[in-house]
């Protein structure tokens, strides 16, 4: 089994989240309680995380390997979901930005999909194309945002510094799906139904996630992959963030609203 494609590559049907999406709170008690409390409660944790939700929302981010070079842009929303991706590929001219809408995805003969609605807005050349499909079941980067939406049961793993920042840590277990319900409409218009298998059930991921007692912003993710039987593999990604080009759709691109199934 790859690890890789545990770390960065398994989805999760997330369960409803313990913070409530839109709502806002006084940030400066969260502020006192990292830096002060010796040991956070699990409702504690939950104020920390929409705290760091709120914070990280609308801002431009990649995740930093210890050793190699930045991936993708990101942003993120206040319920700590994925909002857009930018890929470039600057030797061959192609940007690519993805938009993960939360809204229910349809084929363009009004029927319905399991997914959400995906956009992939895409420049080649001179121009730029669009096309919309549904979300897979593995999202890239689900371990991170599953515990950074508040899906997984979490605890309070102390204080350390990273760099000249104080930090505080929140520790948890995600565990991707044994199996999961897989739907693709096909070119002739009929729908293929099967199962897909993930990981082996013996495979957990450890993760970390060490927050700004400032900013409350996510600072850095450490995460150990154990697979029974076969050791364990670790992997550390910071969070760097940016000021750069939107990531928003380009300008004077029609977005698309339903699945061609024939593409």
């Amino acid at each position: 089994m790859r690890l890789c494609l545990v770390l960065f590559a398994c989805g999760l049907a997330l369960g409803a989240a313990r913070a409530t999406a839109g709502q806002t709170i006084n940030l400066e008690p969260v502020r006192d309680l990292l830096a002060h409390a010796p040991t956070l409660s699990a409702r504690e944790i939950e104020q920390v995380l929409q705290a760091s939700r709120e914070a990280i929302a609308g801002k431009t981010f990649r995740f930093t390997p210890l050793a190699g070079t930045p991936g993708p842009a990101h942003q993120m929303d206040a319920a700590g979901r994925l909002r857009f991706v930018r890929n470039e590929i600057p030797d061959l001219g192609i940007i690519i930005i993805t938009e993960f809408t939360r809204r229910q995805a349809r084929y363009c003969d009004g029927s319905a999909s399991r997914g959400d609605l995906i956009v992939d807005y895409r420049r080649s050349g001179d121009g730029w194309s669009a096309t919309a499909r549904q979300s897979a079941p593995f999202e890239p980067m689900s371990p991170i945002f599953a515990m950074l939406a508040g899906h997984i049961t979490v605890q309070d793993a102390g204080r350390t510094r990273i760099g000249d920042r104080p930090a505080r840590g929140l520790t948890g277990r995600w565990k991707p799906p044994a199996a999961m319900d897989v739907e693709e409409r096909l070119a002739s218009g009929e729908t293929a139904r099967f199962q897909v298998f993930p990981s082996n059930p013996g495979v957990e991921t450890t993760e970390t996630l060490w927050v700004d007692e400032k900013s409350l912003l996510p600072l850095r993710i450490e995460m150990t992959v154990e697979v029974r039987g076969s050791g364990s593999a670790a992997q550390v990604q910071s969070f760097d963030y940016e000021t750069g080009p939107d990531l928003g759709p380009p300008k004077g691109v029609k977005t698309p609203d339903c699945i061609d199934s024939a593409r």
